[in-house]
């Protein structure tokens, strides 16, 4: 939707993958080491990959952790400003150790898209009623795979570029140097 231009020019995406997979680990989840930005290590990632392809690369993190209670079952949370080299803004965030929740929102000037689960859309347009859309379930890790092996192949190029890889994990590791060093702000 945001590549079709049907909701207009892109200003804003959001994003929080949140879980309580920590609680059932005694090992890397609750390393601080292993995991150096709580939530987004493990499962929130995923949420800055969206991020990143439907905005492009990020120019600037901004970040903020708050931990409650160091693990077994840590509970902390973890917010972040980002500045995309287009000037579009987002805010991915991530919770460990709460009931699971997913969700990916982009605004644009004419509308809104909403990733409400893995297959539930909600599209919103000024003075209209929202579209909900459902889609089928599908086997993500499979289909990922199937594009990795055709592009091992030569049949395919990969969806995901090396430049968008970099750019998250160049991302990741300004999050995670930000928590460790306590401050704020970090350039990509």
């Amino acid at each position: 939707l945001v590549e079709s231009g049907e909701l207009g020019p892109l200003i804003h995406v959001e994003g929080n993958f949140s879980n309580e997979v920590a609680a059932g680990f005694t090992a890397w989840r609750e390393s601080f080491e292993e995991t150096p930005a709580g939530g987004m290590t493990g499962t929130g990632i995923h949420v800055l990959d969206t991020l990143i392809r439907i905005a492009g690369p990020v120019r600037r993190t901004h970040t903020q952790f708050l931990s409650l209670k160091p693990g077994p079952d840590p509970w902390d949370s973890l917010s972040v400003l980002l500045e995309f080299a287009s000037g579009v803004g987002a805010t991915p965030a991530a919770v460990r150790s709460t009931p699971t929740f997913f969700r990916v929102q982009a605004f644009g000037r004419n509308g809104s898209a909403e990733a409400v689960s893995r297959t539930d859309i909600i599209i919103r347009k000024s003075r209209a009623e929202p579209l909900r859309l459902k889609y089928p379930e599908n086997d993500s890790v499979r289909v990922n795979l199937e594009h990795f092996a055709d592009a091992i192949a030569g049949s395919a190029p990969y969806p995901v570029t090396p430049e968008t890889v970099l750019n998250v994990t160049d991302t990741f590791v300004a999050i995670a140097d930000a928590i460790r060093a306590g401050v704020a702000e970090q350039e990509v």
